[in-house]
């Protein structure tokens, strides 16, 4: 799976829980200060995420709970799971 497919499926979880543009949703934007992302619907993208990704035949990626919650802004979130499909 590319960084361009991991960042889509990002940014489109993210448009889904957060009801925002995805055209709005940039790279260096944090999460919970800049989007307004709490806990919940931190699980809610991750859930959405992981559901893409192994529906695009790229195997099963999870996110690790503490891990979740550490990623401040959505190029980290990209580049978190580019490495677990690099590994």
């Amino acid at each position: 799976m590319t960084r361009e497919a991991i960042a889509n499926a990002v940014v489109d979880a993210i448009s889904t829980v957060m009801e925002i543009a995805p055209a709005s949703i940039g790279e260096d934007a944090r999460l919970a200060q800049d989007l307004g992302a709490d806990s919940i619907a931190l699980v809610q993208i991750a859930d959405l995420v992981e559901g893409q990704c192994e529906s695009q035949g790229s195997g099963e990626l999870r996110f690790d709970d503490a891990e979740l919650a550490a990623l401040p802004t959505v190029g980290a979130t990209i580049d978190y799971l580019l490495r677990q499909v690099s590994a």
